[in-house]
């Protein structure tokens, strides 16, 4: 850790070797927001397909009215 993180108390989230304190490796997690404009709704159900089609998984899916 270099002096000014070291004051601050900010560590970098990924260690230098990619290994966490217990030993095991980390996993580093990724997450898109997608969101549906309103002119688009009637075909969410498309393009909910499309999302999935192209790998993503859809952990929530919230309507606001």
């Amino acid at each position: 850790m270099d002096t000014d993180s070291a004051r601050s108390g900010v560590q970098s989230p990924v260690a230098n070797d990619g290994v966490e304190d217990d030993g095991y490796p980390q996993i580093i997690v990724e997450t898109t927001l997608a969101l549906i404009k309103p002119d688009a709704v009637d075909r969410s159900a498309e393009i909910e397909d499309i999302i999935l089609r192209s790998g993503f998984s859809i952990l929530r899916v919230s309507t606001s009215l």
